[in-house]
């Protein structure tokens, strides 16, 4: 994809407005812009006030360039944001459901700007680039934080927490390995990706996080395997799944027959207890909230809030002494939560779409680009299920999804990936 056009349907490309940044102008932006976000525990709301402004800074001076990209732009990528800003109209705090709807509109926004401006390797690039110096800072300025569900104390860097710091190494690991095995990308993006590698590992250690280091290795393995996939042909490929499937036949009786002991060992490997670091304790609890406001929700981010009884008992119970920050660590519960059944239909059906679509753009191109957003959002849909990545405004792991989503909506072909 060229300065001049842009991908619409599967390997077509069409005509773009006159009048778009170009691709090295895009790349400095992207990467001053994610790294204000990943900063932003470190340096609070500036963070995402420095991202929002870059990011207009870009667009302003070709607004009618990419307001076009932004219109044309699939629309199953809008359901979820826009329904986080429709929420508003239900919402038990209308004030805090507009701003973060908002927001949370604007991060798809420019997530759609960047995947519609820049080349996927060219992106891959800038966001090893912006993970290499959050890393380098965690390194230089990181810090030691209790976790209020353990009472234990583990090293999180410039973030909040050891949950988010181990999503980043695992996503700096992975786009480490995306670069190094591209012949495509050029040397001193390659070397990039040897930095990246040599920071990721042990911070990935520091973390103890049993989630992270399980995630990140799966998705690493998914890449590779993903792009040996992409290689084969049709009838090959079709041997091959169905030999998987004839494996996964007496793995799964295994699990039937001892579910709980392989259960326990593989919480004993992620260094988890039977409550999953209290996390059963949490969605039980969900359980009961969510028939209050069951097809709609609370409202998008409307019920963490400080005086409130449900939050304030839910804080107290899990030693959250600062009262605030705090969610059901599921990406699924805390949808349901704020958007209902409703609100959850549309997550899973955003995220099994996006993954489908980046399986067949990566069978179809072969390339590691569109492996490695393929195994992005495998780690995203692993991760789904016990930490909330996806639902945030100004958060990598939102930024991160409507960028692998405008790929898969538009399949970049072989040429511009």
């Amino acid at each position: 994809m060229s300065a001049s056009t842009f991908i619409d349907a599967p390997g077509r490309p069409l005509p773009a407005p006159s009048g778009l940044p170009a691709p090295g102008l895009t790349w400095g932006i992207f990467v001053l812009s994610v790294t204000a976000i990943l900063l932003g525990s470190f340096v609070g709301s500036a963070g995402a006030y420095a991202f929002l402004a870059l990011w207009l800074m870009l667009a302003f001076p070709y607004g009618r360039g990419c307001l076009a990209l932004l219109t044309n732009s699939p629309w199953p990528i809008w359901v979820l944001p826009f329904l986080a800003l429709a929420s508003t109209f239900w919402s038990q705090s209308v004030s805090d459901t507009l701003k973060y709807g908002l927001e949370f509109v604007a991060t798809a926004g420019c997530a759609v700007l960047a995947a519609s401006l820049l080349k996927p390797r060219a992106l891959i690039s800038a966001l090893t680039c912006c993970l290499v110096v959050t890393a380098l800072l965690s390194v230089a300025f990181g810090k030691q934080s209790v976790d209020p569900l353990t009472g234990s104390a583990a090293f999180v860097g410039v973030f909040e927490s050891k949950n988010q710091l181990g999503f980043f190494t695992s996503l700096m690991l992975l786009a480490a390995v995306a670069l190094l095995i591209d012949s495509r990308q050029p040397l001193p993006a390659r070397l990039l990706g040897i930095v990246a590698l040599v920071l990721a590992l042990p911070l990935l250690v520091l973390t103890r996080s049993g989630t992270a280091m399980l995630s990140a290795v799966l998705a690493s393995l998914v890449l590779v395997a993903n792009l040996a996939m992409s290689r084969l042909s049709r009838f090959e490929r079709a041997r091959l799944l169905g030999a998987g499937v004839v494996v996964m036949i007496p793995i799964a009786v295994l699990l039937l027959v001892a579910g709980d002991d392989m259960s326990a060992l593989l919480l004993g490997v992620m260094g988890k207890d039977a409550t999953l670091t209290g996390r059963t304790l949490l969605w039980a609890h969900a359980m009961q909230l969510i028939p209050q406001h069951p097809l709609l929700g609370f409202g998008y981010q409307a019920f963490w809030r400080q005086d409130t009884v449900a939050a304030e008992s839910l804080w107290f119970e899990f030693h959250v002494l600062s009262r605030q920050g705090f969610h059901f660590h599921s990406t699924y519960v805390e949808t349901t939560i704020e958007l209902g059944y409703l609100g959850a239909a549309v997550l899973v059906a955003t995220l099994l779409g996006v993954f489908g679509g980046l399986v067949r753009w990566s069978w179809r191109t072969g390339t590691v680009a569109a492996s490695f957003f393929t195994a992005l959002m495998f780690c995203l849909l692993t991760r789904s299920f016990v930490e909330v990545d996806v639902l945030m405004q100004f958060q990598i792991g939102a930024f991160t999804l409507f960028v692998a989503a405008t790929y898969a909506a538009r399949a970049p072909s072989e040429d511009a990936a």
